[in-house]
């Protein structure tokens, strides 16, 4: 799915009495909340949807009333869909194929193209499993994650996550991940294509990508562009000011953040465990920091390389350390 949230249209909202469920879906939605006009056929719409629910295509991101009809944009299929009452079949993880092709059939005959695909097939399929929290190849029987669960948006969330071998916080899959390989803060694993397999099946429950659909969703993750942040390539005197520091040997910050990605990708031991060097380019949107997330700030960060176990920012003053932060805000 796309990370669940409730739509809402311009008509009322939750809880005024107006409303019928609409949750976002990935692999085909199932509507369930929608605020709705007090009129008298809309009522009686709303009723029936709050006792039915609704199939829509993927990723159902907004809806609006025209007459007796409600109309879904569906973000993944760029597509308008028209529901109206007679077309409300829900659809879940159990629903059987021969329904599932007969409702897809109905409903291909309501749906209509936004805008032509602007993205490779392969990319496209990989986008669409990835948001998907109702394929059985990458999510399975209740337990409804998909990788933008956790990777929002194709980036990250934020949150640091405990496993069996400590916290880690979840990476930023922007830009192309295949660049930095190997993945993962451990640096057990080879390649993307590797960590889709790994984490679509292990983590997520997901019966295994047939080998077309593990390759698209590594196309996927590969395409992402980095995020437009908005002091990228920035230059002026205190970011180079910042750079100049960042490359000296007395901070040494460039001794493992090296090269085009800002990455030797190799292990070090920070802070008693080993951990692969990340990537900085992009690091202005990938709070927390460090592999378990216990720096909220990029200050905080450098405040705790004082003490000369991850470069050294002991000797900085602090216009010194803003310059510092002004650079890493431009990667």
């Amino acid at each position: 799915a796309i990370t669940p949230t409730e739509t809402q249209c311009s008509y009322g909202s939750p809880g005024d009495g107006h409303g019928v469920d609409l949750s976002v879906g990935g692999g085909g939605g199932l509507a369930r909340r929608v605020p709705t006009p007090d009129h008298h056929h809309i009522s009686d719409f709303a009723r029936s949807a709050q006792q039915k629910g609704f199939a829509t295509s993927r990723g159902p991101v907004g809806v609006a009333f025209v007459d007796d009809h409600a109309i879904v944009h569906n973000r993944i299929d760029r597509t308008a869909q028209s529901v109206s009452a007679e077309d409300m079949a829900p659809v879940g993880h159990n629903d059987s194929d021969e329904r599932m092709s007969n409702w897809n059939h109905k409903r291909a005959t309501q749906t209509v193209a936004l805008e032509n695909a602007q993205l490779d097939a392969d990319i496209q399929r990989g986008l669409g499993l990835f948001f998907s929290n109702m394929d059985a190849q990458v999510s399975g029987h209740n337990i409804n994650v998909s990788c933008s669960s956790c990777h929002f948006d194709g980036r990250n969330d934020g949150l640091t996550w405990v496993f069996a071998d400590g916290p880690r916080q979840t990476p930023s899959l922007a830009g192309n991940v295949a660049l930095t390989e190997p993945v993962t803060w451990r640096d057990d694993v080879a390649t993307v294509a590797d960590e889709v397999r790994l984490t679509s099946q292990g983590r997520m429950g997901g019966s295994g990508l047939l080998q077309v659909n593990e390759l698209a969703v590594t196309d996927y993750v590969n395409w992402r562009p980095h995020v437009d942040l908005p002091n990228k390539g920035m230059d002026n005197a205190i970011i180079a000011e910042g750079r100049e520091i960042f490359f000296s040997a007395t901070a040494a910050c460039g001794s493992c953040h090296s090269g085009e990605q800002f990455t030797d990708t190799e292990m070090h031991r920070i802070r008693g465990v080993d951990v692969r060097t990340p990537t900085l380019i992009g690091i202005a949107a990938s709070a927390p920091y460090f592999h378990d997330g216990s720096a909220a700030s990029l200050r905080e960060l450098l405040e705790r390389s004082r003490d000369g176990k991850m470069g050294n920012t002991r000797d900085l003053s602090d216009a010194q350390m803003e310059a510092l932060i002004a650079f890493l805000m431009s990667l």
